[in-house]
């Protein structure tokens, strides 16, 4: 059943559907969800959650962070120019 909802969260970020305020609220509760599931899948006896489920977990945090669209009222910089 987590698999199912780990691919369900990767494809939201993936994908650019919804309204940015809500975009943005989803994609950060993913993230926080994700960051737990990092933590818990990286100190289970499991060697299978260790070894598969913790990196994929971090993965999926790390861009659904990313992924979030600019809350209203900032401007973008660029990751390369550094908002030059």
């Amino acid at each position: 059943m987590a698999a199912v909802a780990y691919a369900a969260g990767a494809l939201a970020v993936i994908t650019d559907a919804g309204q940015p305020p809500a975009r943005r609220a989803a994609l950060t509760g993913l993230a926080a969800f994700m960051a737990v599931g990092t933590v818990l899948n990286g100190v289970s006896r499991s060697p299978g959650e260790r070894l598969l489920w913790a990196p994929y977990c971090a993965a999926t945090a790390v861009l659904a962070w990313r992924a979030r669209p600019e809350a209203q009222g900032t401007r973008a910089t660029s990751v390369i120019t550094g908002g030059r």
